[in-house]
């Protein structure tokens, strides 16, 4: 019995034998593919550092926008944002949070079950530290205490401790720039301060939202510029 044989068929268009050519066009189609894929990825919403009342994206500007005592109060940070250039009056390393972290933190109170509450304080905290760094240095160190701060970000030198409000301290260096701003408030509050401060006798705790605390220990230094 003799078996047919089926005739050798060609291979498709790419030709036999020939893998890397193959490699090749289906590459250049995937790339293809991922480039059309990547144009119309839908961009991140823009960076903020108050409420969007015309476009807003965010929970929690939906929450200030409808509310007139919030928006007046994200108005009043606004205003004291645009007064204070914060690069002047921040030393490098401080404990100080910047505009727009502060902004990404507040959109967290969405998650709470007091969402206005603590939208509220988050304001209130944003509004004393502006008007802290608003301070002339010279006013905060007329009244201020130096401490050493072991473990604390920027340099070992001493730091002046002020409280120029209620509940509200500073730290500031020799030059009078801010290395951290901070308030007394209980723990459990619907907002959590990016720094809490607290007075303990002689001695000054620092504790951040999202590090180790750091105790800071009164010195014999005199004040900046021998005041």
């Amino acid at each position: 019995m003799t078996l047919a044989v089926a005739p050798r068929l060609p291979l498709p268009w790419f030709g036999a034998g020939r893998p890397g050519r193959w490699r090749r066009v289906a590459g250049a189609w995937l790339g293809c593919l991922w480039a059309a894929g990547s144009a119309v990825a839908v961009p991140p919403p823009p960076e903020q550092i108050a409420a969007d009342c015309e476009r807003p994206v965010y929970a929690s500007d939906h929450a200030v926008c409808a509310d007139p005592a919030l928006l007046a109060l994200d108005r009043q940070m606004l205003d004291e944002v645009q007064r204070n250039d914060l690069d002047d009056v921040v030393a490098r390393n401080a404990l100080v949070e910047s505009q727009p972290a502060w902004f990404r933190r507040r959109g967290l109170c969405a998650f709470s079950a007091r969402h206005e509450a603590c939208l509220s304080a988050a304001y209130r905290e944003r509004i004393a530290t502006l008007q802290t760094l608003s301070a002339a240095p010279d006013r905060l160190h007329s009244s201020a205490t130096a401490f050493d701060c072991p473990g604390a970000p920027w340099s070992p030198a001493p730091a002046w401790l002020a409280s120029p409000a209620p509940q509200v301290f500073v730290l500031t260096d020799a030059a009078g720039r801010h290395l951290a701003i901070g308030l007394d408030a209980e723990p459990g509050a619907a907002w959590t301060p990016f720094l809490r401060i607290g007075v303990r006798g002689a001695q000054v705790e620092l504790q951040p939202v999202d590090g180790p605390s750091i105790s800071c220990q009164p010195t014999d230094r005199p004040r900046p510029g021998g005041r």
